[in-house]
């Protein structure tokens, strides 16, 4: 991985741990670590004088590939190069273990140089559209990476031979070389079927493996001691809001704020907004709101979870958010757009209630109809019971195992290693 932070890092490091409990020897590498974790390896490259002249030029060649668009860009997303300023260095280091997993590599893993000179099988695990894309990370519905790219929106280029069209050549090429020797696993449908359309994969196996909660970690309790800590009193209804950062344009805070702009929300009811993350914050949006900044610590989060009484990720784009499945495992029912990989989790009457993606009204309607309901007991009761029994880390972790032995098995044989 890249670094050990960050939703792509969160659902990485679960079924890392998770591993470890079933058995299996894992071992994570990133790029950048801050974790204490002796089981997480910050990589360090050969450091020689050419080898860091080297590593330097290849860093501003790539740094000013992406500067020539700093005018028209849009800051929606990442936005990222197929290669890394290490080049094939990692290479050495990968191939001492017998299956490789991959996850979020971007600017660390230079994909071309590294599948080239691994002897070992890899599995890579989709957190975003990258994979299949010219560089950009979700697509926001643009639909040129299934023909090339090109004039891309979010680099905006007029060129067909811009940054996105060449990269989209060179990983259509590595992976056509790759053949056998790469697995691809997305953890929703949404990114399976992504997968399944790039031209990338025709010859590559893709299974879908839902990303795991821990069930012991997040969990309904103490629920009304929470909302006394929170200052929520015992007729506001909570609705909870949670981004990293608030502020990006994909996590939908825009939209939410519009959707509670007019006073009163519902008439006879008092609610309360909370919001978890970094970013400009909800002042004004129509409702009284506690900023709660970022909380790092699962148990914190697990308590504001429980605290609310509905979770809402109004999300443009998204694969299959951590914050759902927390929410889950919390027994909060959740608001959702139907959108990406949200929902496989968020089924009405059973979880929660989907909105049209990006409409506000639609999103204040189900709102409205949300805290309406005067007894969520039974959704709570149905939000914990789908959590444990189709997202625990327990079963993500032995469906990985199983797809190792399949991919070991492939490569190696009966002989082993």
């Amino acid at each position: 991985m890249t670094h050990d932070r960050g939703g792509a890092a969160r659902a990485a490091l679960r079924l890392h741990n998770s591993l470890l409990t079933v058995g299996l020897e894992s071992l994570v590498l990133v790029q950048r670590k801050t974790s204490r974790d002796q089981t997480i390896q910050e990589w360090a490259p050969r450091s020689s004088f050419t080898e860091r002249v080297q590593r330097r030029l290849r860093q501003e060649y790539l740094d000013r590939l992406k500067a020539s668009y700093r005018k028209t860009r849009e800051p929606w997303d990442v936005f990222s190069d197929d290669r890394s300023r290490i080049g094939g260095q990692l290479a050495a280091t990968l191939n001492a273990f017998d299956v490789i997993h991959w996850h979020w590599i971007a600017g660390f893993v230079d994909i071309g140089k590294i599948l080239s000179r691994l002897k070992k099988p890899v599995i890579w695990t989709l957190h975003d559209e990258s994979a299949v894309t010219g560089g950009c990370h979700y697509d926001h519905e643009c639909s040129r990476w299934q023909i090339g790219c090109g004039r891309c929106p979010q680099l905006g280029s007029n060129s067909k031979s811009d940054m996105s069209s060449r990269s989209w050549r060179r990983k259509r090429a590595i992976f056509e070389e790759a053949g056998a020797n790469l697995q691809i696993v997305a953890p929703s449908k949404w990114l399976s079927e992504y997968a399944s359309r790039s031209v990338f994969f025709r010859n590559t196996r893709i299974s879908e493996i839902p990303n795991g909660i821990d069930c012991r970690r997040f969990v309904p309790n103490c629920r009304m001691e929470m909302r006394r800590l929170l200052g929520i009193r015992d007729h506001q209804k909570a609705i909870l809001f949670i981004a990293a950062a608030q502020t990006h344009r994909r996590k939908g805070a825009a939209v939410l704020q519009k959707a509670l702009a007019r006073t009163p929300l519902l008439e006879g009811c008092e609610v309360v907004l909370l919001s978890v993350g970094s970013g400009a914050g909800f002042e004004g949006c129509g409702v009284p709101f506690i900023d709660l900044g970022r909380l790092e610590r699962d148990e914190l989060l697990a308590g504001v979870y429980a605290a609310a009484d509905v979770f809402v990720i109004p999300s443009l784009q998204d694969n299959l958010p951590n914050t759902v499945l927390e929410a889950l495992a919390c027994g909060t029912p959740v608001i959702g757009s139907d959108t990406g990989g949200i929902p496989d989790m968020v089924r009405p009457g059973e979880t929660g209630w989907l909105f049209e993606t990006g409409n506000a009204e639609a999103l204040r309607a189900t709102l409205q109809e949300a805290l309406a309901t005067r007894d969520l007991t039974g959704l709570r009761t149905r939000c914990r019971e789908v959590a444990e029994r189709e997202y625990s880390l327990e079963l993500q972790a032995e469906r990985y195992k199983k797809l190792y032995e399949e991919v070991a098995g492939r490569a190696y044989g009966d002989s082993g290693r």
